[in-house]
Formats: C-alpha cells, structure tokens, sequence
C-alpha cells in the first residue's frame, strides 16, 4: 500500500480491479469522481488493469 505522504506529490495514480461484476462500475465511477477533489489526492486516476473470471466482463469494464 502506498502511503498517503507518498501520493501527495503524484499526478497520476493507476487502479487496477480485480472482479469486473456490477461494483466495479461503481469502484470505477468513484475513482473518477475523487480525483482532483481534495488537495491531497492525485488529479489523475487511470484504470490500467481490470480482471475476471469472465474476460469479456472485465474487457468492459476496462474500455468503458
């Protein structure tokens, strides 16, 4: 885990989801929504892996 201290200097933090089911979207849409709203979290949040046991479940998620 990445320290609070250490992503306060960071531009981009990149998420991964591991179980692209309908909580994803949702984990998705709030990653999205906090970025760039309290000074101490990084302006960016990109999505950069999403998996499942179901790959066309998790390509979804990962194009939308």
């Amino acid at each position: 885990m990445v320290s609070r201290a250490a992503m306060a200097g960071a531009d981009v933090v990149r998420i991964g989801i591991i179980g692209a089911g309908r909580i994803a979207d949702t984990h998705s849409a709030g990653y999205r929504t906090v970025a760039g709203t309290y000074p101490d979290v990084p302006r960016d949040v990109q999505l950069v892996a999403a998996a499942d046991v179901a790959s066309e479940v998790a390509n979804y998620l990962a194009r939308n």
